[in-house]
């Protein structure tokens, strides 16, 4: 199906008003359709696939982004993959340009973006909507050029994973209260808090420290995080992690150093080349249970077996 460009009435079977398309499809996937370039739905996704839990576009990269699947009223799980003509998604997106009060993607627990390098920009459509009240997994991952912050509320969000998203500048902590995983990869810009001054002007970056302190205080219920490939994270929060923590995971943060762990269970270092001590600050961690250093070449001490490890 290589060689085909649009998809219309004729993949929906009949253009009458009262026939209703794949009344019972819970399943859609669209694998390498390397000339796809527009998808018509002539009468509503909710009308057309008033079933449809999972979504999967793959592999379309003339295929532009305008489709309204945020009216897909059962969709559950939603993957987009190397869609490399959308470089905006808007409010075609979500299934309205007009309305600010439609509640796009009302069922939707999953959204995975992945390899998307021309996307640029991740609009809202406005309102007081949130554009996903049932998101519960959201992942970002190599979205090279996708800029600005994490859009929208996201009060269902349970896990978050960013990888190499080299332009995205921040999400919103106030909107993450029930994360509890958090994944952070080779995203240069998401430590670093920018302002400007009313009077001059100047805009200013904040250390990536006070940057990360203030997102660990909102985040009241983190299980587990992974930070990999952040040079610029020099220290973990004065006040300690989340009493929540469980899994902490360290990957190629070189400078990166380790304060209060009290509640950890799982602590894993790799490949952080300037380390050259682990210290658990004299300080007592009852719950740890798993401790992995690895690949730290200046590695010299670690800390003093306990009866937990």
């Amino acid at each position: 199906m290589k060689s085909i460009k649009n998809i219309g009435t004729e993949f929906f079977g009949n253009g009458s008003p009262l026939f209703q398309p794949f009344p019972l499809l819970e399943t859609l996937e669209f694998d390498t359709m390397l000339e796809w370039k527009e998808w018509k739905l002539t009468g509503g996704t909710s009308t057309e696939f008033p079933c449809l839990t999972r979504l999967l576009l793959r592999n379309c990269p003339k295929l532009n982004g305008n489709i309204p699947l945020g009216q897909l009223g059962n969709l559950k799980e939603l993957h987009i993959e190397k869609m490399e003509s959308v470089k905006e998604l808007g409010a075609e997106f979500y299934g309205s340009s007009n309305s600010t009060l439609v509640q796009p993607f009302l069922s939707l627990e999953t959204l995975c973006f992945m390899n998307m390098q021309e996307w640029e920009e991740w609009k809202l459509i406005g309102g007081t909507s949130t554009e996903f009240p049932s998101l519960a997994c959201l992942s970002l991952h190599n979205c090279p050029k996708l800029k600005g912050n994490i859009p929208g509320n996201h009060p269902s969000l349970t896990s978050l994973s960013l990888k190499f998203c080299l332009q995205l500048k921040g999400m919103t902590p106030n909107n993450l209260s029930s994360l509890r995983e958090l994944e952070i990869s080779e995203c240069p810009l998401l430590m670093e808090s920018r302002h400007s001054d009313d009077k001059s002007n100047i805009i200013s970056a904040s250390p990536s420290s006070d940057v990360f302190s203030e997102l660990m205080i909102s985040l009241s219920s983190l299980r587990k995080m992974t930070l990999k490939d952040i040079p610029s994270l020099t220290s973990f929060p004065g006040d300690g992690l989340p009493k929540t923590l469980q899994s902490l995971i360290i990957w190629n943060c070189e400078d990166a150093s380790q304060h209060r762990l009290l509640f950890l269970r799982t602590v894993k270092i790799m490949n952080c080349g300037e380390l050259e001590s682990v210290s658990l600050g004299g300080l007592p961690i009852p719950n740890l249970i798993h401790l992995v250093v690895r690949q730290c070449k200046k590695l010299r001490s670690l800390p003093e077996p306990t009866n937990t490890l």
